[in-house]
């Protein structure tokens, strides 16, 4: 056998303000090449005394067969022991849980696409202890793997029988795989699931549908026993679902929206009531979630831009409140062009010291493994702006059948050997010099642009001869920076063209019309190659005129767009008041049952609200209301003739308040 070098690469972005003074640390492993190499996904947990356990899927000679197990030492990150064990089908989808120094792992055995679950039992120096695997007629997928407090675990999937049907499937297992109760519920599962266990044991579960891919999804919750408690649907803009956590000992559900790329969390109580969301944030999938000790939700997740890989890590307060939204590029900068698309599955651990973990493993290449204080600042990041989710109405999805899922779990071997050569790259922070500069038109009011190089703490040299970070153009043209630091020299050349939108002026005649009276709408721009006119998101007419007119009082809203011959757009807008004010008060009414003049208050149009105080010559009031007539009642008795003393107060449709006074008769 050939000896294995593990040599290491240290990040240490120093930083201020973290918990007792300590800094992230990030170390990243890459291949040295041969046959053997790491997968495209990990799982990562903690021991007791607080080393790190990863687990990668393994590769040989391009086909993903078995694992590789690292434990690294908890303060540096170093690897302490690493072995791999391999058979002769595709492992992949690994999730692991830690209890005490026993290492528990669930995973799919892909067998000519019948996907078997596999559970394995390691002790803490990698040793596998046990191996067993499912050997029903089923296809099972997992979704989640999570350890309650009694010493059993939780997995939920979906399944695919024989007749290519396919359900959500629940299970619970003891530490030595064997089944306490399995369940299957909800056909037509499909899309991305994920599940909370609550403190008392109760499972929440949900996953979208695969028919109804902006449906609500399917939110099911399970005793301890297996035992149906509720079900429902959150919301009408739900893609994909995500393991989270408790806070408060109410689930959180961290999932996408009808784009895919929305991310944000629900809280859903264990009685299956909503009780809030989060704001929400930009990324791609796939995406993890973490509850860390202060509350605070994170997430961790990829995005791509050109050829390039980055990070981002989102936490929320105990309100739902975005308190940082970080992104750090070119996490994967060891990873060559071409193999970079397949270096986007990440994972996060939480340990009960409240440190947070990311896993990030780039498919043939090598993983790296990042660790954040509960603060979750670190260096070469920048913060990201929030987005908003739509409203998440709880609803009822009619119930959803549950039934036993019988299953067994026989033995299974693997082989062991070493878990593969590994070699020090350039990491961290400033590692590989990220490209940031690509070729761009823009149609701007004011033409100037700034162009940034990014890559924090490099050195730079643009064309204009300036050494800072940014500079500013007014004129369209090529431009190039250099950008070097102690890994990396990148030159970025970008072509730039600024174009003037067109400037625009809007008049309307009359100013105020009245209803049914005919508007002009005029349209005046410096340049122009078509002109629009829309009204409530409708095109009403092209060209810089045109008339319309309204049947009632309001105000009303028109857009106007202009494009120039470079495609260039100004969207403007102006507001059309129509308002006829022609109301009167009548000086007398008879409310004498023959129909005609049977109360009084002010009569016409114009009017949006009004109150009505109604006094005897001496003073004694004897009637007050708002937006109805005075019948000339008093306590449900008629008055005597005579005349009566009035105060109006009136809001037009102008929004103008005004007060009137005067003397009414009243003839019974």
């Amino acid at each position: 056998m050939k000896k294995v070098l593990l040599i290491w690469g240290l990040l240490a972005c120093i930083l201020t303000g973290f918990v007792h003074g300590q800094t992230s640390v990030m170390r990243t492993f890459a291949e040295t090449g041969g046959s053997v190499s790491t997968g495209a996904q990990g799982s990562i947990s903690t021991l007791s005394n607080g080393d790190v356990i990863v687990i990668n899927e393994r590769y040989t000679n391009f086909s993903q067969k078995g694992i590789q197990c690292f434990r690294l030492e908890k303060g540096s990150l170093k690897i302490l022991h690493s072995k791999a064990y391999f058979n002769d089908f595709t492992v992949q989808n690994l999730r692991c849980q830690v209890k005490g120094d026993s290492i528990y792992l669930i995973a799919q055995h892909n067998n000519g696409g019948v996907y078997k679950i596999l559970f394995l039992v390691f002790d803490a120096d990698l040793n596998l202890v046990r191996s067993v695997i499912h050997d029903n007629s089923e296809s099972l997928y997992i979704y989640s793997f999570l350890a309650d407090t009694d010493g059993s675990f939780r997995v939920f999937g979906s399944l695919s029988r024989p007749d290519n049907s396919i359900y959500r499937f629940a299970m619970s297992m003891n530490t030595s795989g064997n089944v306490i109760w399995a369940k299957i519920f909800g056909k037509n599962a499909a899309f991305w699931g994920g599940s909370v266990l609550l403190p008392d044991g109760t499972l929440i579960a949900s996953s979208g549908n695969m028919n109804v891919p902006f449906s609500p999804g399917i939110f099911i919750a399970l005793n301890r026993n297996g035992g149906l408690l509720w079900t429902k649907g959150f919301g009408n803009q739900f893609t994909h679902s995500i393991n989270s956590g408790s806070i408060d000992g109410n689930a959180l559900i961290t999932r996408s929206g009808n784009d895919s790329s929305l991310i944000y969390s629900i809280r859903i109580s264990p009685n299956g009531h909503y009780l809030g969301q989060t704001q929400g944030v930009r990324m791609n999938w796939p995406v993890f979630s973490s509850v860390l000790p202060n509350k605070h939700s994170v997430v961790g997740s990829t995005s791509f831009a050109g050829n390039q890989v980055f990070l981002k890590i989102s936490e929320w307060d105990e309100n739902g409140i975005l308190v940082n939204n970080h992104r750090i590029d070119n996490i994967f900068g060891y990873a060559p062009t071409g193999a970079i698309y397949d270096a986007c599955k990440y994972a996060s651990h939480v340990d009960g010291s409240g440190n947070f973990y990311v896993l990030g493993v780039a498919n043939r290449q090598g993983f790296f493994v990042l660790r954040l204080k509960q603060d979750l600042e670190f260096d070469c990041a920048y913060t990201e702006k929030s987005a908003e989710p739509g409203p998440v109405p709880e609803q009822d999805n009619g119930g959803s059948l549950v039934v036993d899922m019988p299953i067994n779990f026989i033995p299974y071997l693997f082989t062991g050997e070493t878990a593969g050569n590994y070699k020090q790259i350039c990491s961290g922070c400033g590692s590989k010099i990220q490209e940031v500069l690509f070729d761009t038109s823009l149609c701007m009011l004011k033409p100037e642009l700034t162009l940034s190089a990014g890559n924090p703490g490099a050195k730079y040299l643009w064309s204009d001869e300036s050494s800072g970070a940014e500079i500013k153009i007014q004129q369209s043209g090529e431009y190039w920076v250099r950008i070097s630091n102690d890994c990396d020299t990148l030159m970025d050349t970008v072509k730039v063209v600024l174009h003037q939108k067109p400037i625009v002026k809007l008049y309307a005649d009359p100013e105020v019309a009245i209803p049914g009276e005919d508007i002009l709408l005029s349209g005046h721009p410096d340049t122009f190659a078509s002109m629009h006119w829309y009204y409530s998101d409708s095109l009403m007419a092209n060209g810089n005129q045109t008339t319309w007119k309204a049947d009632k009082n309001g105000r009303y809203t028109w857009y106007w767009e202009v494009y120039d011959d470079s495609s260039c757009r100004t969207r403007d807008s102006i507001v059309l008041r129509v308002s006829l004010l022609d109301y009167y008060f009548p000086n007398a009414f008879s409310p004498d049952n023959n129909g005609l003049n049977e109360g009084w208050g002010p009569v016409g149009t114009g009017i949006q609200e009004y109150k009505i105080e109604i006094y005897t010559r001496w003073g004694q009031l004897v009637f007050r209301g708002e937006n109805q007539h005075w019948d000339g009642k008093y306590k449900g008795v008629g008055l005597m003739d005579g005349q009566y003393i009035y105060r109006v107060e009136l809001i037009n449709d102008d929004g103008v308040r005004r007060e009137y006074k005067g003397v009414i008769t009243l003839l019974n």
